[in-house]
């Protein structure tokens, strides 16, 4: 799993340096188009996060939704992370081109900024005030990740190590990315980024294409390492029916 490369299993923080230099050198933006037991205060917030992320969860909520949402916020290790991602394409809040939103943008600038600074209380503290509306967003988790990991809190940064690493191994599973067949399938631009970033990759040209009646963004890209070019696929059926769904509204 080359995902393990972004953040390897071992002690919080102790690679610091080389991930402020990466948020420094822009290559970690986010910014584009065994079981484990959780503190209270995640057991007590799950509820109150799930209230928040879909309104209707005390009645009209998907059941299947709510149940891998609290799976995720226990860190059970069966969590379905797949059936998150999609299953959050039918929620009220799911927006594909969050990136696109200034609020969002302004967020992870913030983190993005105290990361930088050093100031990992401030960035946990915006991590997790608006964690209830991005916790399905890769580039969230990683920084509240190494906020937390900043602050050598273990407890929490493993949280959303699992999340982060849920999430991508995800995407990963859904295909390589080397063909339309065998393409990644993503639910977001940040997800088609962060797949491109925990695989070393730098986007070049982006172009929307349809084979047999499915959409595909055909990246081109550079391997960071060797400076090659290649080309990577991403299924966005999920983004181009949210987007039809709006102009039926």
């Amino acid at each position: 799993m080359r995902s393990s490369s972004l953040f390897p299993r071992r002690r919080p923080f102790e690679d610091k340096p080389a991930v402020l230099d990466a948020l420094r050198s822009r290559r970690l933006s986010w910014v584009r188009p065994s079981s484990r037991t959780p503190s209270w205060r995640y057991a007590i917030a799950s509820g109150v996060i799930l209230a928040l992320v879909c309104p209707s969860a005390s009645g009209l909520a998907l059941p299947a939704f709510d149940q891998v949402f609290r799976q995720m916020m226990s860190q059970d290790e069966d969590t379905d992370f797949t059936s998150l991602r999609m299953l959050w394409t039918d929620q009220p809040n799911y927006d594909p081109y969050i990136h696109l939103d200034p609020t969002y943008v302004r967020r992870m600038r913030v983190m993005e900024q105290a990361l930088m600074d050093g100031d990992f209380k401030r960035a946990a503290k915006t991590c997790s005030r608006h964690y209830d509306r991005y916790f399905v967003d890769l580039g969230w988790n990683f920084f509240c990740l190494h906020s937390y990991s900043g602050l050598d809190d273990q407890e929490r940064f493993g949280f959303h190590e699992f999340v982060f690493s849920g999430l991508l191994q995800s995407i990963k599973a859904s295909g390589d990315g080397r063909s339309a067949e065998t393409a990644f399938k993503v639910i977001s631009l940040t997800e088609e980024y962060g797949a491109l970033n925990a695989l070393r990759m730098t986007a070049r040209r982006q172009s929307l294409i349809t084979i047999d009646g499915i959409p595909y963004d055909k990246m081109e890209v550079v391997e960071e390492a060797s400076g090659q070019t290649d080309v990577i696929y991403f299924n966005i059926m999920p983004i181009m029916t949210w987007l039809d769904q709006q102009f039926e509204g």
